[in-house]
């Protein structure tokens, strides 16, 4: 799983924080790198802009969650107040990917265009499936969902942060902007008429 985005000036995110663990300050961190390096012990991560030392690092729920210990904190007080916070690790320690393979940090806010030069959006997020990785290139009022597939993807363009697809024929932009729904006119029951009341008979 490449690395979903930068967050500060040289470093990317790798994981979040979903809780805590014991009461002696560790973390319970989802991670989101195929790097274990990143939780090494002596490894520093950074999290609601503050740097962590790792101490120790424990796999739990099958190793999709970590439970991290970091010198920093002590009690479970001090671990909660990192709840929901990103944790990010240094940029220049990601490790080289194969040729054409790209980390998720790279590939947002590239401009998406066809063969032919027309700009189709801006990729803001990738999503990451079974078989292979969508991009969501987003235009105004619009968004378009891009298989990352070889022949589709033609060209990555890191340094000028450009791609070029040819979109498979049957994907088609879908509409962002919200439906206005119709409020149903309220039609009144007409109430029934009464009769008019028949005059007074003479004595």
């Amino acid at each position: 799983m490449p690395e979903p985005g930068i967050q500060l000036d040289g470093h990317v995110r790798v994981g979040s924080v979903v809780g805590t663990h014991g009461t002696d300050g560790r973390l319970r961190v989802d991670p989101e790198t195929d790097s274990p390096e990143r939780f090494a012990p002596g490894s520093t991560l950074i999290i609601s802009e503050a740097p962590y030392t790792v101490a120790h690092v424990t796999n739990a729920a099958g190793g999709q969650v970590l439970i991290v210990t970091v010198n920093e904190l002590t009690t479970r007080e001090q671990a909660a107040a990192l709840v929901n916070q990103p944790v990010l690790g240094a940029t220049d320690a990601v490790p080289p990917l194969p040729e054409d393979t790209y980390y998720h940090y790279q590939l947002l806010d590239m401009t998406v265009v066809d063969p032919t030069g027309l700009e189709l959006g801006t990729l803001t997020e990738v999503i990451s499936t079974g078989a292979n990785d969508v991009y969501v290139v987003t235009a105004e009022g619009s968004e378009l969902m891009i298989p990352a597939l070889a022949y589709v993807v033609l060209d990555v363009d890191v340094a000028n942060a450009r791609m070029t697809v040819d979109v498979p024929e049957g994907i088609e932009p879908r509409s962002t902007v919200p439906k206005v729904k119709n409020k149903p006119v309220r039609r009144r029951t007409p109430r029934p008429k009464r009769p008019p009341s028949a005059p007074a008979a003479s004595a």
